[in-house]
């Protein structure tokens, strides 16, 4: 719709666009019921985000092994992969579901 619109006519004027997707987590901790962009809304302490849908099983909560579960050593590259960033719920990009629905955002 309109975002494929603004990129077109900037194009057509030489202005080129350029998107920055965050693609390896969701949020971080927030109550039930958390509104987003588009109507859905989310339970980040169930790990539920029904607008993708993801589900607890979705993200990398079992790879981490912190204490905290979020990264505690920056050094340590699988916390870095597996663990949370700033406590924001990581998701396990080796689950093929979790990269369909990526591939689908992106799409």
């Amino acid at each position: 719709g309109s975002f494929r619109d603004m990129v077109a006519r900037c194009n057509d004027v030489g202005v080129r666009i350029y998107t920055d997707v965050v693609l390896n987590h969701m949020t971080g901790d927030h109550p039930a019921g958390t509104p987003t962009t588009g109507d859905s809304y989310f339970d980040s302490g169930a790990e539920s985000y029904p607008g993708v849908p993801y589900s607890a099983f979705d993200f990398n909560d079992a790879n981490c092994h912190t204490a905290s579960g979020s990264i505690e050593d920056y050094g340590d590259a699988e916390q870095v992969r597996n663990c949370k960033l700033s406590g924001m719920k990581d998701l396990n990009q080796g689950k093929d579901y979790v990269r369909e629905m990526i591939m689908e955002y992106l799409n």
